[in-house]
């Protein structure tokens, strides 16, 4: 038997819409070492019971400081500044990630996230993903 290369290989896929039960996130027009952009363009921010409340909008803010004299702050800006300090394991990608959800710690375990850097992927690919 032989491998079928090329364009004629894939099935024309019918084009891409959102309905009831599917939500289109970004565009069907993913190029490789393209950063895929977002569908639709504009962000919609609904801050809602029904909808994904995303840190990113700027309705989500977050308690910081004591808790007598906390102060809120965007979250994406916290989201941003621990994600963007130097990280060595998944330890270090917890407690980033804790930084921002902290009245999860008690409840969040980490131990898939674990578990796959020490078990499931190399060394190598593990110090890779934190460079």
């Amino acid at each position: 038997s032989s491998l079928c290369y090329g364009p004629s290989a894939y099935p024309i896929l019918p084009s891409l819409h959102s309905t009831a039960t599917h939500c289109v996130a970004v565009r069907g027009d993913v190029k490789p070492d393209i950063i895929p952009q977002p569908y639709p363009s504009v962000f919609k921010d609904i801050w809602d019971g029904n909808h994904v409340r995303m840190p990113c909008s700027a309705q989500s803010l977050y308690p910081v400081g004591p808790k007598d004299s906390s102060r809120l702050e965007r979250k994406w800006d916290l989201v941003v500044k621990a994600l963007s300090k130097p990280m060595l394991n998944s330890f270090d990608l917890e407690e980033a990630i804790l930084s921002y959800n902290s009245r999860f710690s008690s409840k969040w375990k980490f131990r898939g996230l674990h578990c796959y850097f020490t078990d499931y992927i190399s060394i190598q690919e593990s110090n890779d993903f934190f460079k």
